[in-house]
């Protein structure tokens, strides 16, 4: 679908202003040619009052003097009445309107062209109008001609357009849909521009080619869309639809659902298709989602291990889980409708106890019964309860969650085995309250720090640490009471005698009623497996000459931020030796942000002991880089922390997503792009985006190099309007900056260094940035020009950027990326430039039709003036003499017959010009030239005619006045026989 874009607008505005033009000046050339030839005054008049364009004749004060039928139509006002008012009374603001100035303008200049102003008619109403002013003298005296047209119905019509095509452009882009017309006869078919785009594709990027379209499209899928297409064409389907996959750019799937009809023949055959496509990616992963969210949801209640239940207030079961079954023995058929009291309550009362808690709070937690199983065993469970209600707020039932804790029940049995099997083992047990208040300590425990039993029972644990261990080991009872355990750990103790030794711990939490009660704490000693470990050590130089030699960069850092060791490969990075940088902290390497980011994580890692991965951007010597590094504790023997770093470089991946994104959201902003301006701007933004140039300016030139489009970022308008209306660069500096030596693919680097004189050029806009003494990175005055290419190769216009964001010059994959970019945007303007060519096109074809159908209805009026003034020759020529060629007596009168053959001989060969020149005499007139042609003398006529020969003789005279032979010295029957 086109769209009347801006320029399109005006091109249709001055075409019109050029049609006033044309009007005004013949106009004008009528009044002047009035006032020298009053006899066709008729004719002007008639004109002047049949011209469809409303005409005033008004002096230099703006007094209306003459007016034509079209005025006073569209004005409102009669004749008389417009003659009565000055031009300006027409205007809606008098002296501060735009119709006032144009007025004025014209009495200073021949002409002036109003492209659009206002009229205010009779009774009131405001009329938009168009057409323009002409300054002429007639006898002497100053009058302005003013054409005017009533445009209104066209701008409400172009308003009415623009809104249809701006809610069909957002109807397209906000439900992903298009349109598709394909004739399967020849092979022909069109898909619009906003079906490629859901696929990721500019309308450049993908043909209209039915074969290059469907390789797109799943392979699976293809086979039945194309059968289901060929069922179609052979008539079996009235409407074809069909959801499939196809594959998106970035190689990703999207669910295209297509739809379409068929237009038939008389013989039934198909010979075109046209339908709409979408994008139903969005629906079919919401239905997986549901799918996936019913099934995990039956997996989750068919394989609960708890016992899910819904009773009545009587008891009677409605709605059990699976497992339920599976504890009790009954199957899912034999527990619905069971009564809970009769059938299950081992005993009775303890229903009537759960129903008056749940009366009483809503709820219940953790309530203990036996129940009954299908073969009559006992279980023992746990219960929460509440109660649910039905949709009117009414209580109707209890459900809850029943746990089984028969298991838990005959571990209480076994608590006293337990003590026995504790009190004698060889590895220390212990259990202290949420405090750590020593409740129990097994023999073994109590030994291994030089006590008895009794000795440690009531007092705290923490007279077994020393003073450094103490942070860790109520970090350990925190992390037991909010997660239930912790996992095995490395704790130094002390013995009774002031020694410390090493142990490995570990402990979970018993609960009461699912709260934490108690601690139990297991511990080893390690004092022979920490000399064996020692052996161990010796291994410990090897594996730093794997890390000094890794290929990605490892750092270890304290507490402070201090590097404790890095390799080289971080070195490297770094810009420095491993010697200098170790001791150093993060905030002499990174700026201050960055270290203190870096350092929230570290700590966080030393304080959880817990590894961790991060993923963000560093600045290293002034470069961004990307890094994804894991962040590991390192816990040394006497149980201080430090965190060891492994950093991969991931900055080409990134910035590779950032160049992808960038390319999408360009290709997104060109879709509703409408003039060429704009998408040299979308461009620019683009590099923006892609994080290469913070400054760009994209331009469109003439083959003279003058700027005709424009499009810019991160640029002050000022700085680029003068850069606009500057002078082209000297032809020999251009040719200086696109030498062999500059080209970088097909763009050009002109570096500093060079010494070209670049800010010698209006065009040149300065760098903001100071340059940076290393080669590698961009310097003031660089500069880097990307040609923008037409069709045919020829360049058009260039890019100019400034200021990276990188800092460095441009390698050669930038500028491979960046001609991307440019041939994107040329993509887009060319689709621009052929819908407006189409539409001049299309107003050429419709100003040809008009002029047309003009010369025909001209040539139909020349006809029917002609065969009028045969007509009139017949009647005025030939019948006077067809009367008179009888005589009187019967005989023929031979003169009367000799003219009448003459005559009519004439009247057959009588050309345009012969009868224009005979439409100006008398039929007295036309009768002597008949006689003069056949050779009558004047004696002969004067019979023939009975008249005198004086008489015939002022009728020779006043023929050739009229015929514009008077002093010509011609003869008049020459001059009439060779007459065509």
């Amino acid at each position: 679908m086109s769209s009347t874009s801006p320029e399109l607008a005006w091109g249709l505005i001055i075409g019109s202003v050029v049609f006033f033009a044309m009007a005004l000046a013949i106009i004008g050339a009528i009044i002047v040619y009035n006032s020298k030839i009053r006899e066709s005054e008729r004719k002007f008049r008639l004109l002047f009052d049949r011209v469809s364009d409303a005409l005033l004749v008004m002096d230099k004060e703006g007094k209306i003097n003459d007016v034509n039928e079209s005025a006073c139509n569209l004005l409102g006002y009669d004749k008389d009445e417009l003659l009565s008012l000055s031009f300006f009374d027409l205007n809606p603001h008098k002296n501060g309107s735009n119709l006032h100035s144009v007025f004025k303008e014209t009495l200073t200049r021949d002409t002036y062209y109003v492209n659009e102003a206002t009229f205010i008619s009779n009774p009131g109403k405001k009329i938009s109008v168009e057409g323009g002013m002409v300054r002429l003298k007639i006898d002497k005296e100053l009058i302005v001609l003013g054409s005017f047209r009533d445009i209104t119905e066209r701008i409400e019509t172009e308003k009415a357009l623009r809104r249809s095509e701006d809610r069909y452009s957002m109807a397209t882009a906000a439900t992903k849909v298009g349109v598709w017309d394909w004739n399967p006869v020849s092979g022909e078919i069109f898909i619009d521009p906003s079906i490629k785009a859901i696929l990721g594709y500019s309308d450049t990027e993908i043909p209209n080619d039915f074969d290059i379209w469907s390789k797109l499209i799943v392979e699976e899928d293809r086979e039945i869309l194309l059968k289901n297409i060929e069922d179609h064409l052979k008539g079996k389907t009235i409407e074809f639809e069909y959801e499939y996959r196809m594959m998106h750019k970035d190689g990703s799937l999207r669910w295209i659902l297509i739809k379409g009809t068929s237009i038939r023949d008389l013989q039934g055959r198909t010979s075109r298709m046209v339908g709409t496509m979408s994008d139903i990616t969005e629906r079919k992963e919401a239905e997986n989602a549901l799918k996936d969210s019913e099934t995990e949801y039956r997996n989750l209640f068919e394989n609960l291990q708890d016992m899910f239940y819904r009773a009545d207030m009587h008891g009677n079961l409605l709605l059990v889980s699976p497992s339920v079954s599976k504890i009790t023995g009954y199957s899912m058929d034999e527990l619905l409708g069971k009564n809970l009291v009769r059938d299950f309550y081992v005993e009775p009362s303890h229903r009537d106890e759960l129903l008056e808690k749940i009366r009483k709070d809503g709820h219940v937690y953790g309530f203990e019964t036996a129940l009954r199983k299908k073969d009559g065993s006992h279980f023992w469970v746990s219960v929460n309860s509440h109660i649910y209600k039905d949709k009117e707020g009414n209580v109707v039932g209890v459900e809850g969650i029943a746990r089984d804790i028969t298991e838990q029940k005959e571990a209480e049995k076994e608590i006293s085995k337990f003590k026995t099997i504790s009190d004698n083992a060889n590895y220390g047990t212990s259990i202290t309250d949420l405090n750590g208040n020593l409740l129990y300590v097994n023999r073994f425990f109590a030994q291994m720090h030089g006590y008895e039993p009794d000795d440690l029972i009531n007092k705290n644990i923490s007279t077994l640490y020393s003073e450094e261990q103490l942070p860790i080991i109520w970090r350990m009872l925190e992390r037991m009471k909010s997660e239930g355990s912790f996992d095995v750990e490395e704790v130094w103790h002390i013995h009774r005698n002031g020694k410390k030794f090493p142990t490995l711990t570990n402990g979970v939490v018993l609960n009461d009623n699912g709260a934490p009660a108690l601690l139990v704490i297991t511990t080893i000693d390690i004092t022979e497996r920490k000399k064996a470990e020692e052996a161990i050590r010796e291994s410990e130089e090897r594996y730093r000459t794997l890390v000094e030699n890794a290929q990605q960069p490892i750092f270890i850092v304290d507490r402070q931020g201090g590097f404790r060791m890095i390799n080289k490969a971080a070195a490297t990075y770094a810009g420095d030796s491993a010697e200098t940088l170790v001791g150093k902290t993060m905030w002499d390497l990174f700026p201050d942000e960055i270290a203190e980011k870096q350092m929230n994580a570290i700590r966080t890692v030393i304080d959880t002991r817990r590894g961790i991965r991060t993923e963000d951007t560093t600045q290293l010597r002034g470069e961004t880089k990307w890094f994804n590094t894991s962040i590991q504790p390192i816990i040394s023997d006497n149980g201080s922390v430090s965190a060891q770093l492994i950093a991969t470089d991931i900055t080409e991946q990134k910035t590779a997503d950032i160049h992808n994104n960038a390319r999408i959201q360009l290709l997104e902003d060109l879709r509703s792009a409408k003039s060429i301006d704009e998408c040299l701007t979308i461009g620019c933004k683009a590099l923006s985006d892609a994080r290469l140039f913070q400054r760009s300016v994209m331009t469109i030139h003439t083959a003279e190099r003058k700027i005709i489009h424009l499009g810019h970022f991160g640029l002050p308008e000022d700085i680029v309007e003068a850069a606009r209306n500057a002078p082209a660069p000297d032809p020999d500096l251009s040719q200086k900056m696109t030498q062999e030596r500059f080209r970088i693919s097909n763009s050009y680097f002109v570096p500093e260094e060079a010494g070209l004189p670049l800010t010698q050029t209006a065009r040149y806009i300065a760098p903001e940035t100071e340059g940076n003494s290393e080669k590698a990175q961009w310097q003031p005055g660089d500069e880097l020009f990307i040609p923008l290419r037409s069709p045919t190769g020829k360049i058009e216009g260039w890019l100019s950027v400034d200021t990276p964001y990188s800092g460095n010059r441009p390698t050669r994959d930038i500028v491979l990326y960046i001609e991307e970019i440019m041939n994107i945007v040329a993509g887009k303007i060319r689709e621009i430039r052929s819908v407006q060519n189409l539409e001049r096109e299309r107003e050429e074809l419709e100003k040809k039709n008009i002029a047309l159908n003009e010369i025909l209805t001209n040539i139909d009026a020349q006809k029917t003036e002609i065969k009028r003034q045969v007509a009139d020759n017949i009647n005025e020529m030939l019948m006077p003499f067809l009367r008179r060629i009888a005589n009187p007596d019967g005989s023929v009168n031979q003169q009367a017959l000799t003219v009448l053959r003459g005559g009519l001989e004439d009247l057959a060969q009588t050309s345009t010009d012969f009868v224009h020149r005979f439409s100006k005499l008398t039929p007295r007139e036309i009768e002597i030239c008949n006689c003069i042609r056949r050779g009558f003398s004047s004696k002969e006529i004067a019979e023939e005619l009975t008249i005198s020969p004086a008489t015939v003789h002022k009728y020779r005279e006043l023929i050739r006045k009229k015929l514009g032979l008077t002093r010509k010295g011609v003869n008049l029957r020459t001059f009439l026989k060779n007459l065509k």
